[in-house]
């Protein structure tokens, strides 16, 4: 445009971007504005264009201020100036671009490599604390299986889901772990009401959620109990 003599300056950002809150102008059809200019009709759509520009007159020299600074300092950058040609101009401006193409973006080697640390402090800290739990369900299931006793059902789920935290979390390896005698002992007894409940009229929600609490307490979690053999009746 400055090589056409006109004073008009485009800005590559968007609006908002520049600090402008307006809406843009409505898009007009080039049958609307030749309708305009060579025929003197004003269809609906650039009507709506002039009323945009009316309203919008006085932010628009302000935007031309700014978009025109831009291309000041842009064309220092490029090394471009008022004695080269159209050619000499889109030569330099080609060569700006492929060097911004080609050429990797800088890095910062001290913010990343600190990134790098706390992400790996962090990891480090959560296995720290991850391995603090598992010992002590460890020491518990020494505890229950130096006396003979069962865990409850609560409590070998929560064995299960550190378990299985290890290996969504943490990332380690997911084994197939040796089945507890109080595991067992829980699923012979899951086995036995599920046995038993075609030849029963349906519980109902209340009765279901009776018998979860009688499992629970016969398989409670504290060491102090020796245990309670159970006996499932028809």
């Amino acid at each position: 445009m400055e090589h056409g003599g006109k004073d008009a300056r485009l800005h590559p950002d968007k609006l908002i971007a520049r600090g402008f809150d307006r809406e843009p102008e409505p898009r007009a059809r080039p049958s609307d504005s030749n309708a305009a200019k060579y025929r003197g009709e004003i269809t609906q759509k650039w009507q709506e264009v002039l009323e945009h520009r009316v309203a919008h007159a006085p932010m628009r020299e302000a935007e031309q201020a700014q978009a025109r600074e831009y291309w000041t300092h842009r064309k220092h950058e490029l090394g471009l100036s008022p004695t080269m040609s159209m050619t000499e101009s889109l030569g330099l401006i080609r060569a700006a671009r492929t060097r911004a193409i080609a050429q990797q973006p800088a890095r910062d080697p001290v913010r990343v490599l600190s990134l790098h640390e706390q992400a790996l402090t962090e990891k480090v800290q959560g296995l720290e604390k991850y391995v603090q739990r598992l010992q002590v369900e460890q020491s518990l299931e020494r505890i229950y299986t130096a006396r003979g006793q069962p865990r409850s059902v609560a409590g070998q789920g929560q064995v299960e889901r550190l378990l299985a935290e290890g290996h969504e979390r943490h990332g380690l390896p997911r084994e197939r772990t040796e089945r507890t005698p109080s595991t067992r002992r829980a699923d012979a007894i899951r086995q036995q009401l599920h046995e038993r409940q075609p030849t029963q009229p349906r519980r109902s929600p209340a009765a279901h959620k009776a018998v979860s609490r009688i499992v629970e307490h016969i398989m409670d979690d504290s060491p102090e109990h020796d245990g309670v053999r159970v006996r499932l009746h028809d």
